[in-house]
């Protein structure tokens, strides 16, 4: 999926890293399609996650899963817009979010290289309100030449913003849960990741 920038803004590049998800993508898919560029890099699926991404005209790259950071990065390499938008397969961009991303990209700062905009997580089937998890600003919208991923990390790559980042409009939403097994299994699973950066008591 490319295409020439879109008149009167800088081009935009979606990037997904991206597993046996054919139950979401679709859906996340749909709600880049206005970016000039969308990749998609697949870690190893077996079920129908290739074919959906090439069938909505993605860019699509196969790489046996080196880690979140160093795949994300894989993205990067392969994009060629002017920014990066990172999404996960269970993620959508709001109407609301596209729009406020299509004007900021209309006259981007110069001094700036990022944008935050706030993740609205859905569990068990419903959007979660104000508490410790909404608003959660994430840093999803940056200069391609200006950002990269920190390999050393196993987990939880997003990346700090070097200067103070432009707020984005509107939500990221994100299908946190739709079971609780799922929930508690994802926290086991992101727990390991994140005792590998923790010291050992003495």
């Amino acid at each position: 999926m490319t295409s020439q920038a879109r008149p009167g803004r800088e081009r935009l590049a979606a990037c997904l890293i991206v597993e046996n998800e054919q139950e979401w993508l679709v859906t996340a898919l749909d709600s880049v399609a206005f970016c000039d560029e969308v990749i998609v890099v697949d870690g190893g699926s077996t079920d129908q996650t290739v074919e959906i991404a090439q069938r909505a005209g993605a860019k699509v790259i196969e790489n046996p899963w080196p880690g979140f950071a160093a795949q994300r990065n894989v993205a990067l390499d392969a994009a060629s817009s002017d920014w990066i938008l990172e999404i996960d397969a269970d993620e959508r961009v709001s109407p609301a979010l596209r729009a406020s991303m299509e004007a900021f990209l209309t006259a981007p700062p110069s001094d700036v290289g990022m944008a935050v905009c706030a993740l609205r997580n859905r569990f068990l089937g419903g959007p979660l309100g104000p508490s410790a998890k909404y608003p959660a600003y994430r840093s999803r919208l940056f200069r391609r030449e200006s950002y990269r991923h920190d390999e050393s990390r196993a987990v939880h790559e997003g990346m700090e913003p070097h200067e103070r980042p432009s707020v984005l409009d509107g939500d990221l939403e994100h299908e946190l849960a739709t079971t609780l097994r799922e929930a508690l299994l994802d926290t086991w699973h992101y727990a390991q990741l994140e005792s590998r950066h923790i010291q050992a008591p003495p």
